[in-house]
């Protein structure tokens, strides 16, 4: 709509106005395409009319995974745990006796893992889904007969614990000088260990709800502070955007952290490790203390 007239347009209410911007000459393109992992990746360019620009871009959507689950971690989780930890962070990041320590009821430890039902071929393709909306046919087969168990492959896991104020700190390889005083004077502090996803499996949310229900556990235990350390890695630490996500922040960094540890880090590839430690922390509210 052009308003045409002079004064005109100085008198109409402002919601009027708006419509002299409703329409955008810009353009632009798009190309997508399907590939082997079911996921839609694709390109796009256009002019921008505001800017005066031309710009370019990437689109990559992954598709949905709703099939997992999160359950205690159980003796028999145990090997498949151990394997993405080894493919994931390196063999000597989790060990099966960290993982078993876990299963003891009256230990400070936890542990969850994420399984998803191998029982089911699921198809989350756009292509399926489309398949679906045309055909009015299921893209979930069940592979199971009546009465069966339903198979089930584990996918992530996460361990931690809540810790006294000495366990805490024997934990650790961190100078008192680098623990912020709210961490010092905490009576049990909930510590998020190692969490890992499989891969193919990453970029789902997995690791987030694995991390979720971490700090439930925490909560449950009475943790008054939480803690939690991440590795830099070319200057990208790859749990930091959950652990943000959940109110932690960056308290300290501690160079060649592993360096005792560690002789064969798959991340810096050194030997000694010569990563970094990030230092995450977050305080809890009385509310959220159970």
């Amino acid at each position: 709509m052009e308003v045409r007239g002079t004064g005109v347009r100085d008198r109409l209410p402002e919601r009027h106005l708006l419509l002299d911007q409703s329409h955008d000459t810009s353009i632009g393109n798009f190309f997508f395409h399907i590939n082997y992992d079911g996921e839609l990746e694709g390109l796009w360019s256009g002019y921008q009319e505001r800017n005066d620009t031309l710009n370019s871009g990437r689109y990559r959507f992954v598709p949905v995974l709703d099939a997992y689950s999160i359950h205690p971690v159980h003796r028999s989780h145990v090997p498949a745990a151990v394997d993405i930890a080894e493919q994931q962070l390196g063999p000597e990041d989790v060990s099966a006796e960290l993982l078993t320590r876990a299963l003891d009821a009256d230990d400070a430890h936890f542990g969850h893992v994420a399984q998803i039902d191998t029982g089911f071929e699921t198809e989350t393709s756009l292509a399926a889904n489309l398949t679906d909306s045309l055909l009015g046919e299921p893209s979930i087969t069940d592979r199971t007969g009546p009465g069966d168990p339903v198979p089930s492959e584990v996918i992530g896991f996460c361990v931690g614990g809540v810790l006294d104020q000495d366990a805490f700190r024997s934990s650790l390889n961190v100078p008192e000088t680098e623990l912020s005083k709210a961490l010092q004077h905490a009576d049990r502090v909930g510590v998020i260990g190692t969490v890992a996803v499989k891969d193919g499996f990453e970029k789902r949310g997995i690791g987030t709800e694995l991390v979720e229900r971490c700090l439930e556990t925490c909560a449950d235990n009475g943790a008054t502070a939480l803690f939690a350390l991440g590795r830099e890695r070319d200057d990208d630490v790859a749990i930091a955007g959950i652990l943000e996500s959940f109110g932690f922040r960056e308290v300290a960094r501690i160079d060649g952290y592993w360096r005792e540890e560690r002789t064969d880090c798959a991340d810096c590839e050194a030997s000694p490790c010569t990563c970094t430690a990030v230092l995450y922390a977050r305080y809890q509210s009385p509310e959220e203390i159970e």
